[in-house]
């Protein structure tokens, strides 16, 4: 089971925005999603950075709201982590859980930006498929 299979099953959208945007642009579009962090892009969708509302709080405790009128660049998480799409699920969960990531964005062989897969996607997608055995499991004992 691969990243590309995820994506497959909870879609490929992900919120980006480009690295001139504000910080309260980017905060609005956070709060009007309902989401934790937007991906920064380039040309070509490849990753420049990641947003965290974490990122948004260090920023509004140094510089108050006056931050919200900088740049997103300045703020953002510019060393992210990316994965292909042929990445193992149990190879996702090591990454989250071990360098205690939220959220990894997803790339195609070219670096351009797939999709993105939460430690909620994928503690779901294991228990779906603790599920789904279990249920197989229940069918073959019935059946035997």
């Amino acid at each position: 089971m691969t990243a590309k299979l995820i994506l497959a099953i909870k879609g490929s959208d992900v919120a980006t925005i480009p690295g001139n945007a504000t910080l309260l642009l980017a905060a609005q579009q956070m709060t009007e999603l309902k989401i934790g962090s937007v991906v920064i892009t380039g040309a070509g969708r490849r990753v420049l950075g990641i947003f965290t509302e974490r990122d948004l709080l260090r920023a509004v405790a140094r510089k108050s709201d006056k931050a919200l009128h900088q740049l997103v660049s300045e703020y953002m998480t510019k060393d992210v982590v990316t994965r292909p799409l042929n990445t193992s699920v149990n190879d996702l969960e090591e990454l989250t859980s071990g360098r205690k990531f939220r959220h990894v964005p997803i790339v195609d062989e070219k670096f351009a930006l797939c999709g993105i897969i939460s430690s909620g996607d994928i503690t779901k997608y294991k228990l779906d498929q603790s599920e789904r055995e279990a249920a197989a499991a229940k069918d073959y004992i019935r059946t035997a």
